[in-house]
């Protein structure tokens, strides 16, 4: 019966599915919200956290590229947790990852959303957010990773859009205003 199963299993995302979706996780919803406060609040030395936190996620990333080349498998992460470790650490590796994805992107949907629409409750664009998200990935894996690389491709477009917009601002007079110079960031580093 299993035999028989996974013969009408096929692989529907393509490389540019995933690499996209990689893409687009690693940036996330956060960074445009998350950064701008960590900047506000800790001024550009926060930089150097992102620095030493990027160098420690490169080499958590390098050893599960490791173990995924010695011991392929079907599934995520949790799976080499349950492998491993413990069926009870890999069932909540697996959940805890799930939850706090959905949680954090849901809360930071209802923020953005709060933005544009004071009178409409937080929960309101959350709920159907992840409603929608949920529906997708429900009903068609290719149609999950088609959206998932169209969304992706906005969020990196968008970051490139302020990693630019950023440098004009800081080698140009194009503000009027002498605070948003080059020479006033590197006064303060």
């Amino acid at each position: 019966m299993q035999d028989s199963n996974q013969e009408h299993l096929k692989r529907d995302l393509s490389e540019r599915h995933i690499h996209l979706i990689a893409i687009g996780g690693s940036i996330g919803v956060g960074i445009f919200f998350a950064v701008g406060n960590s900047i506000a609040s800790a001024g550009p030395s926060i930089l150097l956290s992102y620095i030493l936190s990027s160098i420690v996620i490169y080499l958590i990333m390098r050893a599960l590229g490791e173990i995924a080349v010695e011991e392929p498998i079907s599934g995520s992460f949790s799976v080499y947790a349950y492998k491993f470790i413990s069926p009870c650490v890999g069932f909540v590796v697996g959940w805890s990852y799930w939850f706090l994805w959905s949680l954090s992107c849901m809360v930071q949907i209802g923020i953005y959303c709060n933005f544009w629409w004071p009178f409409l409750p937080q929960w309101i664009p959350a709920f159907l957010t992840l409603g929608f998200i949920t529906c997708i990935n429900l009903l068609n894996v290719k149609l999950f990773g088609e959206l998932g690389f169209w969304l992706a491709l906005v969020k990196v477009f968008a970051l490139v859009s302020i990693i630019v917009a950023g440098i004009v601002i800081l080698f140009s007079r194009i503000t009027g205003n002498d605070l948003f110079r080059f020479s006033n960031l590197c006064l303060l580093l």
